[in-house]
């Protein structure tokens, strides 16, 4: 079993699946990198997580948890690139919580997915001021406990 990655300089794309259900506790992304692909980190131990501003591409349940509550997510340098949070990216399914975070959205996102971040709890989610609206997904936060926005966003909800 893995429990620490560090993704070597020149890595472009980390392939569906590539370390899902190990008991990460370490993961060091390399700038540089661009795609991250679907249930790529999923499982169970990873808690902290920091998305590099070169990578373009997250997949679907790329994240996603289960009995560890995700307690850090950043997007470095605003990551200039990513335009979408798919579908679970970073859906947890702890129900013990987690301590309070806040999120901050690079302002190049237009569009959130459904339960992009289901089950996250406590959290503050802050998006950059931008002339568009986001499209968010109707459950995109669903079942997440105490989440709060931070009063400036325009958005529109899917149905």
């Amino acid at each position: 079993m893995i429990k620490s990655v560090k993704c070597p300089p020149n890595l472009k794309r980390i392939e569906d699946d590539a370390f899902s259900y190990n008991p990460l506790e370490h993961l060091e992304l390399n700038h540089g990198l661009e795609t991250i692909g679907n249930h790529a980190f999923a499982g169970y131990h990873l808690i902290s997580i920091n998305i590099p501003s070169s990578v373009i591409s997250i997949g679907r349940y790329a994240f996603a948890t289960r009995n560890v509550p995700i307690s850090s997510i950043v997007f470095n340098n605003n990551s200039p690139h990513l335009e979408e949070i798919q579908k679970g990216t970073f859906r947890c399914h702890d129900r013990n919580g987690a301590k309070k975070f806040d999120i901050y959205l690079p302002s190049s996102i237009k569009t959130i997915q459904t339960e992009a971040f289901r089950g996250l709890r406590n959290i503050t989610v802050h998006f950059e001021e931008k002339k568009e609206y986001y499209n968010i997904a109707k459950d995109a936060f669903e079942a997440t406990a105490d989440l709060r926005f931070d009063g400036k966003t325009r958005a529109s909800r899917n149905k």
